[in-house]
């Protein structure tokens, strides 16, 4: 469970990212 813990995060964090990243190239 904890694996799959990690993995949500991390996917969390790139999403996270992303989503700012495309804000600074949108703005």
């Amino acid at each position: 469970m904890a694996g799959t813990g990690s993995f949500l995060l991390k996917l969390q964090h790139l999403a996270g990212t992303g989503y700012i990243l495309l804000n600074f190239l949108l703005y």
